[in-house]
């Protein structure tokens, strides 16, 4: 699509991707899924090889088959040719203390987002504000 947004959405459910990818087409982005860690390991080396583009926008579900979502977030944050593509954590996945050890860490994710508390509409509206803004942050600055 000229001109969408690129999404990573790193999600192994089959019928979380279908919704997803359905709905992010049908409002403009441009989505690529990760069903593993490896995967997703394998398109980092593909950004930084200038394969592809940059994504505009990960979405990390935590539990991966094949590798630990944390590790893919802790990649992405300390890399330098990566750490400034945004990731958002979108995962059912709560622990009181995994706030703890991402800050512990430093690889705090922009958001932190409960699958179930957010619909797929609720979720692209956060996208399309958390985007709107780092492109206002952007523009201001140039």
């Amino acid at each position: 699509m000229l001109n969408a947004k690129k999404i990573i959405l790193v999600e192994d459910d089959p019928g979380l991707i279908d919704i997803y990818r359905e709905i992010f087409q049908r409002t403009s982005f441009d989505v690529e899924i990760a069903k593993t860690g490896a995967e997703m390991f394998q398109e980092s080396v593909h950004i930084k090889n200038g394969v592809s583009m940059k994504p505009d926008l990960i979405l990390l579900d935590l539990m991966k088959p094949g590798a630990d979502g944390l590790k893919i977030l802790e990649t992405f944050k300390t890399d330098p040719q990566l750490k400034n593509i945004p990731i958002f954590v979108l995962t059912n996945y709560e622990n009181p203390d995994m706030e703890k050890t991402l800050k512990r860490n430093l690889i705090w994710p922009e958001r932190y987002l409960i699958k179930a508390n957010h619909t797929p509409f609720e979720l692209i509206g956060i996208i399309k504000t958390y985007l709107r803004s780092e492109t206002e942050k952007k523009t201001r600055l140039a």
